[in-house]
């Protein structure tokens, strides 16, 4: 992943998408040495839209997210979309 962040980073992105837990607090370390901002897709969320009781609320994944230094979250529509 850090390969393709550097790779990014040669093209001009400021932005740099990643999706997942894993690598979210390591690869945010080396984004902001390196200039970049991390875009931490939403994970899980074709396990979480589907149920509805799942029994996580989108706050307690956002402030995961936040956790792991991901600087921008994406967060999906209101609707879901997967009804």
């Amino acid at each position: 992943m850090i390969k393709t962040t550097v790779f990014a980073r040669e093209l001009g992105v400021a932005i740099y998408l990643t999706g997942g837990f894993t690598a979210n607090t390591s690869l945010a370390h080396f984004c902001r040495d390196n200039g970049l901002l991390v875009h931490s897709h939403r994970a899980m969320h074709a396990v979480i839209d589907r149920q509805k009781n799942h029994g996580v609320h989108f706050h307690v994944l956002a402030k995961v997210l936040r956790m792991s230094r991901g600087g921008h979250i994406h967060s999906g529509t209101f609707f879901p979309f997967l009804e």
